[in-house]
Formats: C-alpha cells, structure tokens, sequence
C-alpha cells in the first residue's frame, strides 16, 4: 500500500493488514480497545464493559495479565451460557471475543464486528417499526460506512504510515515490561475457528493471559 493510498482508504481491514508485521502486536489491542469504546452504548452487559477495561488496563500497565484472565474467562463463561446481551443484535459479542487479542487478526475482528454493530443499532429502530426493507438497509448501509471511516482516521492519527520496509514500531503505547513476558493464549474451550474472509480473521474465541518468561 502506497501513502496516497493509505490516506484514501476507506476500509480498516486493509490498513490494518498493511501495518501488520510493521508495528507491536500491541499496538493493534491498544485499536480493538478505541473501536469498543466507539460502540460502548451498545455494550449493555457490565462484563463486557469490564473485559474493555480489562484490557484497557493492561495495556496500561496497571494491571497484570493474570488479574486480567479472571474477567475474561467470566465473560466467556457467561457468553457461552446466552447470558451476555447487548444493543446491537449481538454483533458487539464478536469484538468482545478479540478485543484482548494481539496482532493483526485480532484487531481485524473486532473492526468488522464494530461495524457491524454500529449497523445494527442505527437501523433497529426501523426494523421494529416495520419499515420498508430499503429504508432499514440504507440506514445499516449508511451506518456501517460512517463507522468503517471513522475507524480509518483513527488508524491514520494512532499510527501514520508505515512504509513496505517499516520495521516494527517502538511507539506502540503498548506496557511490556510487567514482571515477565506475557503473551495472551486462546481459552481450553477449543472454539471452532472461522475462515479469513470478508475481513474476517480467524479466532478461537475469548483468550486467557498465560506467562511464558
């Protein structure tokens, strides 16, 4: 991807796989944590707003990934059980699954599913009113493109380009020296793992904080 391009684009999953490889894994947490909280109306379940902040802290150093593992495996837990609702037709549910989740994978997820959401709710109001199926896409539609630019500009004022021979970046905002290394492992759930397609990256659900140093 060239700059002029970068600065035209108008669809995350590109930007984001173009910077992959050229910034800290971290750094694409630190921008699935900005597109939950662009949604955050949505998330109406407390537990996924503490997974949001759970993962917000860590990436702040304040707070250590094993006390981050309980909240997300409570969220997990509850997700599987169908207790976890949200305002968005459940769509939030997929960012909340890869929002502590580091890459480019990751990230990629809860951008689609942020979108998603952001579709959903701006044309709920219409599908329970019964309008016109035309009326209820245009306003999905509409939605989903505001939120897909948004989250562009946002890609573009966290990281600037990076060119083809960018190296990974020093200035990812990521903590990583929190008494060992850590790396965020998928759960034992064993999920089953989705296709990379349409900007769908594949994942195996919500992850669990193991230390390997």
């Amino acid at each position: 991807m060239t700059e002029s391009e970068w600065l035209a684009c108008d669809w995350p999953h590109d930007m984001l796989r173009h910077l992959d490889g050229k910034l800290d894994d971290e750094a694409f947490m630190r921008f699935s944590v900005l597109c939950c909280r662009r949604v955050w109306p949505l998330l109406s379940d407390s537990r996924s707003r503490e997974v949001v902040k759970a993962t917000e802290a860590y990436l702040a150093g304040q707070l250590t990934a094993e006390a981050a593992a309980p909240i997300l495996e409570e969220w997990e837990r509850a997700h599987q059980a169908g207790e976890v609702n949200d305002l968005a037709g459940g769509c939030t549910n997929e960012a909340l699954e890869s929002v502590c989740g580091i890459g480019f994978g990751h990230a990629a997820q809860v951008a689609k599913a942020c979108i998603e959401s952001a579709g959903y709710a701006a044309s709920d109001s219409l599908r329970v009113a019964d309008a016109p199926q035309p009326q209820i896409t245009e306003a999905w539609l509409a939605a989903e493109l505001a939120e897909r630019l948004a989250q562009c500009q946002l890609l573009r004022q966290l990281f600037g380009y990076r060119s083809e021979s960018g190296s990974k970046a020093a200035d990812s905002g990521a903590q990583t020296d929190r008494g060992g290394t850590w790396r965020l492992q998928s759960s034992t759930l064993h999920r089953p793992r989705r296709q990379v397609s349409s900007g769908r990256p594949a994942a195996d659900g919500i992850l669990r904080c193991v230390k390997i140093g």
